[in-house]
């Protein structure tokens, strides 16, 4: 096993469970139920004449780890995808998988951390105009490993989205979105299976991305 990372990584990568989140996580958090609040009284609500019922997105864009646990983990790309099904007026359903690879500061080690997640999504039509905004709750399993050492760990990730959806085409749309979300995760197993203790870690991430959506 890599001594250095061994000896390192408790201290950069994980503190204590119970480790306070960054300042910042809180003010993104206000700012985001701010628009959320804001919303309504610039939209008028989607017609239930739309006349897609699915729509496939891939998504791609800037993801941090925030709090005292994930100090020492860089911001990242981040992509994946989502299938949603309108079931009623403006709001939506889906499932989706996310991926992000962050470096370590000063470790040549790579944090992979995978989520599927589950989405609840209320939009909202910008009155006379192709754009629609929209809120949703969105939360499940989350995975990572550490490269090199193969280090695991499992936990959940849950969070607020919000954003916009513009209508390109009859069957393509473009998306704008910003989500702040709660990662937790368990004691580290390293690679040969073993518990880690005193490597649990809470945290938060704050995702900027854009989509391409394609409507059926």
């Amino acid at each position: 096993m890599n001594d250095i990372f061994f000896f390192s990584a408790p201290q950069l990568k994980r503190g204590p469970l119970g480790g306070t989140v960054t300042l910042e996580c809180f003010v993104r958090s206000r700012h985001i139920v701010a628009v959320l609040m804001l919303l309504p009284s610039a939209l008028v609500t989607q017609t239930s004449g739309r006349s897609h019922r699915w729509e496939i997105a891939a998504v791609a864009g800037h993801v941090t780890a925030d709090g005292d646990d994930f100090q020492a983990i860089k911001d990242a790309f981040g992509y994946g995808g989502i299938v949603r099904a309108r079931v009623g007026g403006g709001f939506s359903l889906g499932v989706g998988i996310h991926y992000s690879d962050h470096g370590l500061v000063s470790l040549p080690e790579h944090l992979h951390i995978r989520a599927w997640y589950g989405e609840a999504r209320c939009s909202l039509r910008i009155a006379g105009s192709p754009i629609m905004g929209y809120v949703g709750l969105r939360g499940g399993p989350v995975h990572e490993d550490v490269t090199i050492v193969n280090w695991k760990a499992n936990g959940t990730v849950w969070g607020i989205t919000s954003g916009l959806d513009w209508q390109l085409l009859s069957h393509l749309g473009l998306e704008l979105q910003a989500s702040e979300s709660a990662l937790r995760f368990g004691d580290v197993r390293g690679a040969d299976g073993s518990v880690i203790s005193g490597t649990a870690a809470r945290g938060s991430s704050f995702n900027v991305h854009a989509a391409l959506l394609v409507r059926f």
